[in-house]
């Protein structure tokens, strides 16, 4: 019999179990997407803004994954090569979705279904990141040149798949402005971020409900530092 090990809460584990024949890593920027993601069958790991992982880091996901095909979500456009760099790397097949926004990586999570032949499943969920659209909304952190826009700072500032479409003085407006321009979007998934107040989000949905009426608008608690408001577009 093998003896469990202990972690630092005190609580005895056993070892892993037989692998599965398909899971994903997800890179996620808040807890709240973390636990999002494990209820959609994923295991996440940090990243984000100023903390992206890195190849060691993802590879220690990957084997935390315990299965024989691992999809990575990177979900961002800065963790593609450290991701591409974990799949060479591995112990086991691995597949990198290039999502790189944590909206676009959503929406393919979804579609993730462990039932399915682990290809069938990366293709799948590749034609859904490739189909959605992520928002993300924060703050300029000093005067510069976004795109061909000047942005004041302390603006902020709507990013559409990672292009600059909107600033401005109000976070919601520039949300709002963003998400017009997904005139075909028939789901809106609105994550907010950490510390921004419940009516303050509740207004953001509305508004969005008003100026996408097309859309089904989804609120979920995202938990991530410096975006007060990001969203995944199906």
């Amino acid at each position: 019999m093998t003896a469990g090990h202990e972690r630092a809460t005190g609580i005895v584990v056993g070892p892993p179990g037989p692998p599965n024949d398909v899971g994903v890593l997800a890179v996620v920027p808040g807890e709240g997407f973390a636990v999002i993601a494990r209820s959609l069958g994923a295991t996440p790991i940090t990243g984000g803004a100023t903390m992206n992982p890195s190849t060691e880091e993802l590879l220690t996901g990957v084997r935390e994954v315990n299965a024989r095909h691992v999809i990575v979500l990177p979900n961002d456009g800065n963790v593609i090569l450290a991701a591409e760099a974990a799949r060479k790397a591995a112990d086991v097949e691995v597949t990198v979705l290039p999502t790189r926004n944590v909206g676009q990586g959503m929406a393919a999570l979804i579609a993730f279904d462990p039932a399915k032949d682990p290809a069938l499943v990366a293709d799948e969920m590749r034609g859904v990141a490739e189909r959605a659209h992520g928002i993300e909304v924060t703050r300029a952190i000093r005067d510069s040149t976004v795109d061909g826009t000047k942005v004041a700072e302390g603006e902020a500032i709507a990013l559409l798949d990672g292009r600059l479409v909107a600033h401005g003085d109000d976070d919601v407006t520039v949300l709002v402005e963003a998400a017009k321009r997904l005139t075909d979007a028939e789901i809106l998934t609105l994550y907010s971020g950490a510390g921004v107040d419940a009516a303050r989000v509740e207004y953001a949905a509305q508004r969005l409900r008003a100026n996408c009426p097309r859309a089904e608008v989804e609120v979920k608690v995202g938990g991530q530092a410096h975006y007060p408001f990001i969203v995944s577009a199906e």
